[in-house]
């Protein structure tokens, strides 16, 4: 396994399973609990090492297992989170994993990430507090903070816009320096936001998890055999596959209206 499982306490043994293939099946990445025990939720870790790859996989194992024992206490729909491409490099990495799949340990690097210049570290809180306090991971003080914060950066930046003089004084430094990087590359952001729109548009055309891809016509065999193993969840995701065919995609396209 590569690990040293012989490391950690047996208990621990219990809870962790790592997969013999470098490969992630589903983007709702994988905690399956059976029985409502938690010693036997199989979490799928796609790396050999004990990387922050592989904490990152755990990491939203553990949250969608949490998430589906909820739901079926309450007895509501399962909804896992589910990190896009464009909000947090976990979601670079699951999505790479899901539809590229690795023949070795999979390693995070920024040059993967098309949308790398919305992935600051310093924007982390904007974009991902929001998902954490809805699913009881951020306190309301924390979440207000950060809604506190995004209007900061709002003010600054219309002053900075129409070019008026304002008190830097009053804002926090590490809120006025994140609003000057936003300030001095937005026309690269915008470029980028714009390309992000695009393919939001084909993110946001979700596929049935038991679609029948033999109903569509003139697929061919081998996008068919690579979708219906990797079983992608938006349209975009099925354009990501190696070797999915532009024309295959199309046809799908169609057939989901």
């Amino acid at each position: 396994m590569g690990m040293g499982m012989n490391k950690f306490a047996s208990d621990a043994q219990i809870l962790i399973v790592i997969s013999e293939k470098p490969y992630v099946k589903s983007a709702a990445i994988g905690a399956k609990v059976k029985h409502n025990d938690y010693r036997s939720i199989d979490i799928g870790i796609a790396a050999a090492y004990l990387t922050a790859e592989a904490a990152a996989q755990g990491l939203m194992a553990g949250i969608n297992a949490s998430l589906l024992v909820k739901a079926e206490k309450s007895g509501e729909k399962y909804e896992p989170l589910i990190l896009a491409r464009n909000e947090a490099y976990i979601g670079v990495l699951i999505d790479d994993l899901v539809t590229l799949g690795t023949k070795e340990p999979y390693r995070m690097f920024t040059a993967r990430a098309e949308h790398r210049l919305q992935l600051r570290h310093d924007t982390a809180d904007e974009r991902l507090t929001e998902k954490a306090w809805k699913i009881g991971l951020k306190s309301d003080a924390q979440y207000a903070k950060v809604q506190n914060k995004i209007s900061k950066k709002a003010e600054i930046l219309e002053y900075l816009q129409k070019g008026k003089k304002f008190d830097e004084s009053i804002y926090e430094p590490s809120i006025l320096e994140s609003a000057q990087i936003d300030y001095k590359y937005s026309h690269y952001i915008e470029k980028q936001e714009k390309r992000v729109a695009k393919l939001q548009k084909m993110e946001n055309c979700h596929i049935p998890e038991n679609f029948d891809y033999s109903k569509i016509p003139g697929l061919s065999a081998e996008s068919r055999q690579k979708l219906e193993k990797i079983r992608p969840v938006t349209l975009g995701q099925a354009n990501r596959i190696s070797g999915i065919r532009s024309s295959d995609i199309m046809l799908l396209m169609v057939y989901l209206r």
